[in-house]
């Protein structure tokens, strides 16, 4: 038997309620605001972050709201909302983005706020036909370019399913960042969460995880609280619940200068293991 925690495949039931809150509020608002940020600066570099944060937002939505707050213990269903929760998102960037095109070509003032009509964008919301018709025409035409060269056709194809993949990637990939942590299904919580004090770096992973892997905790008695001159550490999160059940993460922290600057990298040792309260508390007498 596995002593890693396993996510039961269960969910509230509230979920749904919260996925329709997103679905109706705050993804379109997402798309709003992505839409104006790559109106108001076409330049690609910059939409590639743009790109990047729109997906992260979406994630973020949906652990948060759905995932979370909704008790989604399933990475499966936290993929399914992330997909879903990003496709609504996507649309309504172009719905937000058609209108602005059809008010800047009807003569309105193109660095204006309030160059989109909310009847308009509702109409179009509710015509997904007329989208993907105004997206093929801009397709064949392009919108920008570099220099005189406007950017079209396959092109313009390539750059837009760059700029999808990134946006389906990170928001998938941010939303399902809880869907796995520990939850009590008897109190029908998460798991306290807590992060202890920093520990000096763990050398033999290979060594810690086959002994935890086998109930042997022996090994984490020689762990020692980092010291000032060590860059290098460790960092122990433990879950908890009420019902004297404990888990434990550890992650290296790898320390790399770079122009006088410290930065740090996460290097994975264990994830989500069951350990002993005993060994919890003889860590956070060490902390």
């Amino acid at each position: 038997m596995s002593n890693y925690y396993t996510p039961s495949g269960k969910m509230s039931p509230v979920a749904i309620g919260y996925f329709l809150l997103c679905v109706f509020i705050i993804l379109p608002l997402l798309g709003l605001v992505y839409s104006y940020a790559i109106w108001y600066i076409p330049i690609i570099y910059v939409n590639v972050l743009l790109a990047v944060g729109f997906g992260f937002a979406i994630g973020f939505v949906i652990s948060l709201l759905v995932v979370k707050m909704g008790k989604v213990r399933s990475v499966s269903k936290s993929v399914l909302f992330g997909v879903l929760g990003a496709l609504v998102a996507y649309y309504f960037h172009w719905v937000v983005w058609s209108d602005l095109l059809y008010n800047a070509s009807g003569g309105n003032d193109y660095f204006s706020f309030s160059n989109i009509s909310i009847s308009e964008v509702l109409s179009f919301a509710a015509q997904p036909g007329a989208i993907f018709e105004l997206i093929g025409s801009v397709n064949e035409m392009g919108t920008w370019g570099f220099g005189d060269s406007p950017v079209s056709g396959t092109l313009l194809t390539v750059v837009w399913v760059i700029e999808f993949l990134i946006i389906f990637v990170v928001a998938t990939v941010v939303s399902t960042s809880f869907a796995g942590t520990p939850f009590c299904e008897v109190e029908n919580e998460w798991f306290k969460e807590r992060e202890l004090a920093p520990f000096s770096a763990i050398s033999d992973v290979s060594s810690l995880v086959a002994s935890l892997e086998a109930g042997d905790e022996t090994l984490l008695n020689t762990i020692s609280k980092k010291t000032e001159d060590q860059l290098d550490h460790s960092v122990f999160t433990v879950y908890n619940s009420a019902h004297d059940e404990s888990y434990l993460s550890i992650v290296n922290k790898v320390a790399k200068e770079e122009d006088g600057k410290i930065s740090y990298s996460d290097a994975p040792v264990v994830t989500h293991i069951k350990v002993t309260d005993d060994l919890v508390a003889k860590m956070e007498a060490v902390a």
